[in-house]
């Protein structure tokens, strides 16, 4: 029986130049890790002719080096093991790997680091989970566009909001979501929707977050234009701020929050009537 392989992409060099790199592999990816020296990107095998025409090209642009080797199943799970470490955020919150029985904190999120995005390490994670804890009470009612590995769902319900919904398009998002709620006890907690983002019509929530990526976000901003809720729109790099402002502005949506960590951003926006 063959074992199931994976790419590893290792990037080495310039951050800013790497981040934009990040953004691009985003919807490709199926897991990174982040380290001081270097950043992890790991890919389904079929992938390795596609990423090495992209980095040959972004190369050519962009200063950086990069590893590029094949893994087994067995190693995939270790070098997630190896990389993955507690990542505090906020005043109370800490997220942890599933294996880690002793780092506790008043609010514990576990994740399975598996076959989506959303650990806690990447930058926008990081920075959308800092505005939820400021904006969450026990009456919200919370929209997660794109919740990939559902940690922005699962913080908003441990948090203590009253309603959950999350909506996630990708298939291959749903075991590592659903295997994500279980190690938090919140089954029957959050209602999962099988669905395109840029497709669903719902918005009348508190707080609406999408961590997803700036061509996403630009088409789903005049969705939100008549939506009350205070909305979280991460997933940006840096550079990307004047085009999402002049999109906002267009549809009646005012910037009250900004967040930057390294070169990404998040925007707390809602609308100004």
């Amino acid at each position: 029986m063959n074992k199931q392989k994976w790419i590893e992409l290792k990037l080495y060099g310039n951050q800013e130049d790497i981040d934009i790199l990040m953004a691009y592999f985003n919807n490709e990816a199926i897991g990174s890790t982040i380290n001081d020296n270097f950043t992890t990107i790991y890919f389904n095998d079929n992938m390795k002719k596609k990423v090495n025409h992209h980095l040959k090209l972004y190369n050519q642009k962009l200063n950086f080096d990069w590893n590029l080797s094949l893994l087994e199943q067995e190693n995939w799970h270790l070098s997630w093991r190896d990389n993955f470490y507690p990542v505090k955020i906020g005043k109370k919150i800490i997220i942890i790997p599933s294996w880690d029985k002793k780092t506790k904190s008043e609010v514990t999120i576990r994740i399975e680091p598996g076959m989506a995005f959303g650990t806690g390490h990447h930058q926008t994670t990081f920075l959308a989970i800092k505005l939820l804890e400021d904006m969450i009470s026990t009456s919200s009612s919370v929209l997660d566009l794109g919740t990939g590995s559902g940690i922005l769902a699962i913080t908003s319900k441990m948090l203590g909001a009253k309603n959950v919904d999350a909506v996630e398009i990708d298939h291959d998002c749903i075991e590592n979501f659903q295997r994500n709620i279980e190690l938090n006890d919140l089954q029957n907690k959050i209602d999962f929707y099988h669905y395109d983002v840029l497709m669903w019509d719902k918005y009348n929530y508190d707080i609406i977050v999408a961590n997803i990526n700036k061509n996403i976000i630009l088409k789903l901003i005049p969705n939100l234009k008549n939506s009350k809720s205070h909305i979280i729109l991460t997933g940006l790099l840096n550079d990307d701020y004047d085009c999402v402002i002049k999109i906002c502005e267009k549809n009646n949506l005012k910037v009250y929050q900004y967040l930057r960590k390294d070169e990404w951003i998040a925007l707390k926006v809602s609308n100004e009537s």
